[in-house]
């Protein structure tokens, strides 16, 4: 995908740019964090020259082939599971993750909601946000209610998730 991008910023063809983007999709599929990254897209592409209206456009192609990739995915989603979400609701048990008590920053630090390891930590993430609310919740619920505690952790630990934040930075580049 990233080679796609720079592709076309040297051609401008608009068909590289669709193409880098369904890529990207399918890319989401897997590594669903990623999906972070999409703002980003449109500083790179706004670098690439032409200004704001014409990264906004080139962002729009960009879209739409993630969009092709991701958006069946979605469908089968809301029609099979019964919860509408983008791709998948592991969102905020990954954001809960990266800052809690019990984050490192510099590896996998399973939570202690997790019981039976990473594999089904999606089950566990939902199982504990249904046990600790009194209520049953979907997954998206259950993601949702996750980033509400991930981000309450980083508002009462700021100088502590500034810290995990540079560290997983740090570790990122090798």
């Amino acid at each position: 995908a990233i080679l796609l991008l720079q592709r076309h910023v040297r051609s401008g063809r608009p068909q590289t740019l669709f193409l880098a983007g369904l890529v990207l999709g399918l890319v989401f599929l897997v590594r669903q964090n990623l999906l972070a990254l999409l703002p980003f897209l449109f500083f790179f592409l706004l670098a690439a020259g032409g200004g704001v209206a014409a990264a906004g456009r080139r962002t729009g192609v960009l879209l739409l082939g993630v969009a092709l990739a991701v958006l069946p995915v979605t469908a089968r989603n809301c029609l099979v599971g019964g919860d509408c979400v983008l791709v998948a609701a592991s969102g905020g048990s990954n954001l809960f993750m990266a800052f809690n008590e019990r984050s490192r920053g510099d590896s996998f630090a399973q939570p202690a909601f997790a019981r039976s390891g990473p594999a089904r930590l999606t089950e566990d993430s939902i199982a504990a946000a249904a046990r600790i609310t009194g209520r049953p919740v979907t997954a998206s619920e259950a993601s949702r209610f996750w980033s509400r505690e991930a981000l309450a952790y980083v508002f009462d630990h700021p100088a502590r998730s500034l810290g995990l934040l540079a560290q997983r930075f740090w570790v990122s580049l090798g």
